[in-house]
Order: structure tokens, then C-alpha cells, then sequence
């Protein structure tokens, strides 16, 4: 029986957008999500539990217990005042929801040992949780920020590589 892959915990994104599905959707970036699995990890969404943007550290704790590794993927921007910011107008799919959640999450690994990787929308997250603030710098690049999409690859021998292939391979060369 080949060894259990580790366990990527991605937090789902919510999308207004999934109108196929006529319902507001959590969904995760699937060039992203494939990327943890070639590295030999298993992603596991995790649903943004934060109602009226507040989450229970507790609980995000606890569904925490089965994570290996934690990677904060892209998305809508972080809501400045999470820093004490004003509203920026280059900001866009804020969720405070998300953001409490996402920041909740976060903290909760910072206090762990885990394996924290962070992209795009995640990097304000976790400048966010370590006591940082947003650089909002993107009005000469308004709308064109939003619908760059960067390559994702996972290299064999990197950070996350190495996090995922220890539990698909049961050892990392």
C-alpha cells in the first residue's frame, strides 16, 4: 500500500461567479491545487468558516489537526481595515468573511510548527497577521492587476516539494 500523501490544506475561495452552479461557490484554483498534487501532496479545501467576520481561533484550530501544510492561495484583495487603513479604490472582491477567516488561519499555524506558503492575496494575509500592513500602490496598474494569471510550479526539491514528497515517497532525497 503506498504511503499517504500530506495533507496541503488550501482555504476555498468564495466566487459570486460560479453561476452554473446558481449558487455562491467555494472554489480553489485548479492549476494551483494540481500543482500540490503533482508535487506528491493531497489538497484539501477547507471551507472559510467566519460568520459576520468573525472566526473561532479555536475552532479554526481543531480543523487544523489534519493539515501537514498550509498554503494561502490568491484572490481578492484583504480589506484594509484589517490594517487600520482606509479603503483603497484599486481593491476589489473584498470578503470580510474571508479575510477573518484567512487571517484566523494563519495566526493559528504561526503558533504551529506547520508549513506555512503564501501567494499573492496570501503574502497580505500573512503581513496582516505578523502586525504589517497593505502597500496599495496598484493605482497605475488598476484592473490589470486582477486578471494576471501567473504560472504555478511546484519544484520537486523546494520547500513544498519537499513537504509533499516526504509523505508520497516517505522520503525526501
Amino acid at each position: 500500500m503506498p504511503e499517504p500523501r500530506p495533507i496541503v490544506v488550501i482555504p476555498a475561495r468564495f466566487s459570486d461567479s460560479a453561476s452554473a452552479l446558481r449558487y455562491r461557490a467555494e472554489v480553489a484554483a485548479r492549476a494551483l491545487v494540481e500543482a500540490v498534487f503533482r508535487a506528491g501532496g493531497e489538497p484539501l479545501l477547507l471551507h472559510p468558516h467566519a460568520p459576520g467576520g468573525v472566526a473561532d481561533p479555536d475552532d479554526v484550530r481543531a480543523r487544523l489537526a489534519v493539515a501537514d501544510a498550509v498554503l494561502l492561495p490568491g484572490g481578492g484583495d484583504l480589506d484594509p481595515s484589517w490594517s487600520g487603513q482606509r479603503p483603497d479604490p484599486t481593491g476589489y472582491d473584498i470578503d470580510l468573511e474571508q479575510d477573518a477567516f484567512d487571517l484566523a488561519l494563519t495566526r493559528a499555524v504561526l503558533e504551529t510548527d506547520l508549513p506555512l506558503f503564501a501567494i499573492c492575496r496570501g503574502l497580505q494575509v500573512l503581513n496582516v497577521a505578523l502586525g504589517g500592513d497593505l502597500t496599495q500602490d496598484m493605482a497605475s496598474a488598476k484592473g490589470e492587476h486582477r486578471h494576471r494569471v501567473h504560472p504555478v510550479e511546484v519544484a520537486p526539491g523546494s520547500v513544498l516539494g519537499r513537504t509533499a514528497a516526504a509523505g508520497a515517497a516517505g522520503a525526501v532525497e
